[in-house]
């Protein structure tokens, strides 16, 4: 929260209703999500890691559409998100549970 706005009781309990504001994406993730917690903390990070592995294939994928087409700057900026997934994927495997 940034206070530096807040000048009144009111600008406070505005900032506090927007913050509280859910999208509906994050509804969408925390309804998916729900399950996963009641399960034992290694099911949670195999999906965590599962899904990090998707997200590098598409984005792999991405990479090489990119190169096919000559477009090597839009490739290079996919490249390097990839590299920061599977550095994130390479992270949680580490984690013990």
């Amino acid at each position: 929260m940034d206070f530096t706005d807040i000048n009144s009781v009111q600008d406070l309990l505005n900032s506090n209703n927007e913050e509280e504001t859910i999208t509906s994406e994050e509804m969408l993730v925390e309804s998916l999500t729900d399950s996963i917690y009641k399960e034992d903390p290694v099911i949670a990070q195999g999906v965590v890691i599962h899904l990090l592995e998707t997200l590098s294939i598409f984005h792999q994928n991405a990479m090489t559409d990119y190169l096919e087409k000559g477009e090597t700057a839009k490739a290079m900026c996919w490249t390097a998100d990839n590299i920061r997934i599977v550095t994130a994927m390479d992270l949680i495997k580490e984690i013990q549970l």
